[in-house]
């Protein structure tokens, strides 16, 4: 029982580790849209 939960703590960690790296990718894209928004009604 020790170990399954060890496992499933370990793969959460790495899911949120990929989740934060998509979540940061759709933030800069966020930025870029608004700066080219921002320079094209300009």
């Amino acid at each position: 029982m020790y170990f399954y939960s060890f496992l499933s703590k370990m793969a959460r960690g790495n899911m949120d580790k990929n989740y934060d790296i998509i979540y940061i990718d759709i933030n800069k894209l966020r930025e870029h849209k608004m700066l080219f928004l921002m320079t094209a009604t300009r």
